[in-house]
């Protein structure tokens, strides 16, 4: 209810938050939002409409309702919904502009990183159940910026061939983007990433194409410093890329780890906890090579792939880099 107030009351003001707030008829009309002026008179009405719809939870036909009573418009249910098809790249732009906006930092004149953080979140609508859309967005770091932006249903994953990339630029981003497919594309565009590992999803293998024993490498690296070794993308025919490897300290291992936080609740509860979850409270402590094991001693480490040289896990001066198995 309260929602519908501030738009019924204070619309002029929510507007004034615009940053391109001047531009709303003219930027409707590029993106196709505005086809001709009939039920619906200018775009800040149809801006107003869409909010009402997205913020307020009413139905479309409650929204037609709600437009008549508050004098917005005179439209039917069904050309609302045709409203609104035609307007979602627009109101992509609106939101992209705004996000750009919040973010605004002078940039630097020579960034020496042009590097662009990549990620997605989840959308659910008002009173649904589960995930109804996805918002992929990335930003560049020199800037703190949203420079591209995307709106996927429920089956939009996570990966980097949803976007292009320039010469020079670098792409980072989590484990969900550790892909074949993502990383080749970044590098046939001419840039260059740095993603956390998936070492199930993307599949590695010495500069002879042996299988890497990721345990093996884990147990090279001292302490917190930063090991990297030289490997090859199974099955890819990219130059050798970079493995990252520096250990998480014990407490970072015991926040992180479901594993962890189970063989807790386990001992609360009276029962023996499991020995995987016990082995990581000592990320010094790889364990054996079950299953089981390898993916307990795994979480004690952060691991990523990157093919430059320049880019490191840390800001101290790079180690001596271990000799590939």
């Amino acid at each position: 209810m309260h929602d519908q107030l501030v738009l019924e009351d204070d619309w002029a003001y929510l507007l004034s938050f615009l940053a391109v707030r001047g531009n709303l008829e003219r930027s409707a009309a590029e993106f196709g939002a505005i086809r001709r002026v009939r039920e619906i008179a200018s775009a800040s009405s149809l801006l107003r409409l869409m909010m009402a719809y997205g913020f307020c939870g009413m139905s479309l036909r409650r929204t037609a309702a709600w437009a008549a009573e508050a004098g917005v418009a005179n439209i039917s249910d069904v050309s609302l919904l045709d409203r609104f098809r035609n307007g979602s790249e627009w109101i992509r732009h609106l939101l992209a502009s705004k996000l750009a906006d919040h973010a605004a930092l002078a940039e630097l004149s020579v960034p020496r990183l042009n590097a662009r953080l990549i990620d997605a979140t989840s959308i659910t609508r008002v009173g649904g159940r589960g995930i109804d859309w996805r918002l992929h967005l990335t930003m560049n770091l020199a800037s703190l910026k949203i420079d591209d932006l995307a709106i996927t249903d429920v089956s939009g994953g996570e990966r980097l061939t949803r976007f292009t990339f320039h010469p020079g630029e670098i792409a980072v981003a989590d484990a969900g983007y550790a892909h074949r497919e993502g990383v080749e594309s970044v590098v046939r565009q001419g840039a260059d990433f740095l993603v956390r590992l998936n070492w199930s999803n993307l599949p590695l293998v010495t500069l002879d194409k042996q299988p890497v024993d990721i345990l093996e490498y884990c147990r090279r690296v001292e302490e917190t410093t930063p090991s990297e070794f030289t490997v090859r993308i199974k099955g890819s025919n990219l130059p050798p890329v970079r493995l990252l490897i520096v250990r998480k300290t014990k407490a970072g291992c015991r926040r992180e780890s479901p594993t962890q936080r189970e063989g807790a609740q386990q001992e609360r509860h009276g029962r023996p906890a499991d020995p995987g979850s016990q082995r990581i409270r000592d990320p010094t402590d790889l364990g054996p090579c079950c299953e089981a094991d390898r993916r307990a001693g795994l979480r004690a480490l952060s691991l990523s792939l990157a093919n430059r040289d320049d880019l490191q896990t840390s800001e101290k001066h790079p180690q001596p880099r271990p000799t590939s198995s």
